[in-house]
């Protein structure tokens, strides 16, 4: 079973795309800040893809995201970004992920890119 880590703070959303992720087939561990996500990694906690929120309430998301690539442990899994904010994604820092996936009511698209990049 693949291991995805879910990085999102918004509750509601947390719950809902863990439901619908683990109905999918994945394990799915979840952080609501960036200091719970860097301690996933300290932990040695491991994955095979990373789900990541920008809107964080302790560290801005795109900061996170270098700091996850610069772990030589987290290097190679995948992150997709995945935010309402969209003019984030021309923001140089979001090259360091593997996808964006701008968020919606429907997560079909962060299903279908977390299954063509899983595959």
């Amino acid at each position: 079973m693949k291991k995805i880590l879910l990085i999102e703070d918004d509750a509601n959303l947390l719950r809902v795309y863990k439901h619908i992720l683990s109905k999918d087939g994945f394990e799915v561990n979840t952080c609501t800040c960036g200091k719970e996500a860097l301690e996933c990694a300290d932990k040695g906690l491991r994955f095979d893809l990373i789900v990541l929120d920008l809107g964080l309430p302790d560290i801005d998301g795109l900061r996170l995201l270098e700091r996850l690539r610069e772990r030589t442990e987290l290097a190679s899994i995948p992150i997709i970004i995945n935010s309402g904010y969209t003019h984030l994604k021309s923001d140089f820092a979001s090259w360091l992920a593997d996808a964006f996936v701008v968020k919606k009511s429907d997560i079909k698209e962060l299903e279908e890119t977390i299954q063509e990049i899983l595959k």
